[in-house]
């Protein structure tokens, strides 16, 4: 079974159109799986926020974008957590186990996962250089 670190890994459902499905270029069937352990959740969306992904019950909202302005990208995921595409890089389920879970293993188990994380830090990093370039 899977243990508790991995149950921090879940998928999500990508809004059809918006940003993140754009960016992946994956559609509304597929289920990226992402790293959160949340505590916290979007309850209400501010002015011309938009919902770019959800948790598959639709019940919390994953990923933010705005309507006018397109670089807009909050998420309540994790893809910065570099551990994640570490080759090899295993984790113990539990305090002083033995390590036996590979995250970089299990993300590109699950179709188009690694593919969609890729995206967001492709995206991120267009950006920064597009705003370097014009300063």
């Amino acid at each position: 079974g899977i243990d508790r670190l991995s149950s921090a890994f879940h998928a999500i459902r990508l809004e059809p159109g918006r940003l993140l499905a754009s960016l992946s270029g994956l559609d509304e069937r597929a289920r990226p799986q992402v790293l959160s352990a949340h505590h916290q959740a979007i309850e209400k969306l501010g002015l011309d926020l938009m919902p770019l992904a959800t948790s598959l019950d639709g019940q919390v909202i994953e990923a933010i974008g705005h309507r006018r302005y397109p670089r807009v990208l909050g998420v309540q995921f994790h893809p910065e957590a570099l551990e994640t595409y570490q080759k090899g890089a295993m984790f113990r389920s539990a305090p002083g186990g033995e390590p036996d879970f590979n995250p970089r293993r299990y993300l590109t188990a699950h179709p188009h996962s690694v593919r969609f994380q890729q995206s967001i830090w492709r995206w991120v990093a267009e950006g920064l250089a597009e705003n370097a370039a014009r300063h």
